[in-house]
């Protein structure tokens, strides 16, 4: 059987302590009723978000540094994530899917190897992402019994200026 998808190969070359807590905070802030049903996975809780959080990475840190949101057709409907356009071999390319455990590494790379680059449904972050922003910007993450944890991220500088200094 093949080994499940470690997130470290999600950050292949962007190896960025920021974007790692970001991305991780981002995740912290969802909650179920921002997914459609019939995508949640109970064993995968981002299972059904990729198109949001890469929206919302997209938009904190993505395009600041190179990177454009990609898609490909599964079994299980239409993955997202976000990449950067480079001349290496696609399993050096940087790839930022912080959604991708619920794929195993095999699944990844045959999901990446079909995607195609392509903006979002919206230019502006869509009302669910807007959602996550908000809470990050209101400095609260939520632990699993839902009780507020405060986020360390700067999220509104990022916003401001596309990086923490």
């Amino acid at each position: 059987m093949n080994k499940p998808f470690s997130l470290r190969n999600a950050f292949r070359v962007e190896q960025d302590e920021q974007l790692y807590e970001l991305s991780h905070r981002v995740i912290a802030v969802l909650s179920p009723e921002l997914i459609d049903p019939k995508y949640r996975q109970e064993d995968v809780p981002e299972a059904g978000a990729c198109y949001i959080v890469s929206e919302v990475l997209y938009h904190l840190w993505g395009k600041f540094h190179g990177y454009r949101p990609m898609r490909a057709r599964t079994e299980l409907g239409t993955h997202w994530w976000l990449q950067k356009a480079t001349d290496q071999p696609l399993d050096e390319q940087p790839i930022l899917d912080r959604t991708g455990e619920q794929f195993t590494l095999d699944e990844l790379l045959e999901i990446y190897a079909r995607g195609k680059g392509g903006g979002f449904m919206t230019k502006l972050p869509s009302r669910r992402a807007q959602v996550l922003i908000q809470r990050m910007l209101g400095q609260k993450t939520y632990n699993e019994c839902g009780e507020e944890k405060p986020v360390t991220v700067d999220v509104a500088q990022l916003l401001h200026k596309g990086k923490v200094s």
